[in-house]
């Protein structure tokens, strides 16, 4: 019988071919086993891979939605705060205006226009604030002030007020500004359209659609705007005209209050609705995570048998290796 013999260096590369596929089964069992997953997806499933292609497709889409979700959700709160912010400072100043409509006393009206044009200021500067480096007031703008600063709007509004020779005058003067597309939303108003609205579920979408520009926004605008032209020295001497305009304020003020509470409302059901979409996709994000574990899950009873059995095998192949490697002529001829 002829007798094959390996030579030394076929030795060699056998016991390294060896090694290096012992080896590699061990990193390959180390993974599953830390894991749980099959860290060869294709061979466990057999090449049928239908299945998981469909469950991956579906979580990347809610991994998108999550991403829609966590953004607006936190825009919304982060707007809601704002609208809140606005309302509490126009609260004092409409206070203000309103009793010093009630009284003869010209320093009760110069403190009720010093009122308005303070809460002005912080309306405006409300207005202009922003979510990381996203403005919140200003739509399809995502970045940049919404409103002109202060001293830009009261200039704009006192050469739009100049003809009125009453406090009615002044009144309507201000408002048509505020409503005229010349006015307010070309001189006032620096931002943009309404954002669209963004899928955050399965057939749903959403979005933050709050401006600047927003008729409930213009409104209140318009009540502070008349108190802070008082304090800009409207109607200078004429005492019961100036009186009448913060009646006049104060009372456009009040009759906003609504369309403010209604902004908020309608902010609030977004948010709602965000939340609970948000909640449903996490569901059936965890529901699909269970289905792929049992796709590609390996039995990490056999998978730590396995991998024991490969850590032995090299052991042994290290054993082999070391001793051949000892071999030499004396030690053969002895």
């Amino acid at each position: 019988m002829v007798q094959i013999r390996y030579g030394d260096l076929a030795k060699t590369l056998l016991l390294t071919n060896t090694t290096s596929t012992a080896k590699s089964a061990i990193t390959r069992l180390q993974q599953e086993v830390a894991t749980g997953l099959s860290s060869d997806t294709v061979r466990h499933l057999s090449g049928n891979l239908g299945q998981i292609n469909a469950v991956d497709s579906s979580l990347a889409r809610l991994s998108a939605f999550k991403t829609a979700t966590n953004e607006l959700g936190s825009l919304a709160r982060a707007t809601q705060s704002a609208l809140g912010t606005i309302t509490q400072l126009g609260e004092g100043a409409q206070s203000a205006l309103q009793i010093s409509a009630g009284t003869a006393s010209v320093a009760q009206v110069n403190s009720g226009a010093l009122a308005a044009r303070t809460a002005l200021e912080g309306v405006i500067s409300t207005l202009n604030s922003g979510f990381g480096e996203r403005s919140l007031f200003s739509g399809t703008h995502l970045s940049g002030p919404a409103v002109a600063d202060f001293a830009t709007m009261m200039s704009a509004l006192e050469a739009a007020v100049a003809p009125a020779t009453s406090a009615t005058d002044a009144a309507a003067l201000v408002a048509d500004w505020f409503d005229d597309p010349v006015g307010y939303a070309s001189t006032g108003y620096l931002g943009g359209a309404a954002v669209d609205a963004v899928p955050i579920a399965e057939g749903e979408t959403a979005t933050v659609a709050v401006t600047a520009n927003d008729a409930a926004i213009r409104d209140y605008l318009k009540g502070l705007a008349m108190g802070a032209l008082l304090d800009r020295g409207l109607f200078a001497g004429q005492a019961d005209t100036r009186r009448s305009l913060a009646g006049l304020a104060g009372n456009a003020m009040l009759s906003a209050q609504s369309g403010m509470i209604y902004l908020a409302a309608d902010l609030g059901m977004t948010e709602a609705r965000i939340a609970d979409s948000a909640t449903r996709n996490s569901a059936e994000s965890s529901a699909l995570g269970i289905a792929r574990v049992d796709l590609v899950g390996v039995d990490s009873y056999e998978a730590s048998s396995q991998l024991t059995a490969a850590e032995e095998k090299l052991q042994l192949l290290y054993a082999l290796t070391a001793r051949l490697s000892k071999l030499s002529l004396v030690e053969y001829l002895r």
